[in-house]
């Protein structure tokens, strides 16, 4: 953990109305981000995604995100 610059933790609400989680992990060299889902009406699944960017934290989200819907919404 001695590479882990900080840490953060956002919640959002999507289209669908669907509560999504976003773990952002800053390392020295790379930002992770885990999202994870889980619908607020039946079946109720848990997904878990993550993405990593060498550069921007943005773009590390927009790759969790887009693996996340993809396990979510599109089976």
């Amino acid at each position: 953990m001695e590479n882990l610059k900080s840490r953060e933790v956002t919640q959002l609400v999507n289209d669908i109305g669907d509560e999504i989680e976003l773990e952002i992990l800053q390392y020295i060299d790379h930002y992770s981000v885990t999202a994870t889902i889980c619908p607020d009406k039946p079946p109720f699944y848990d997904y878990i995604a993550s993405g990593i960017d060498f550069h921007s934290k943005r773009n590390a989200m927009k790759i969790a995100l887009k693996k996340l819907y993809l396990k979510a919404y599109y089976k």
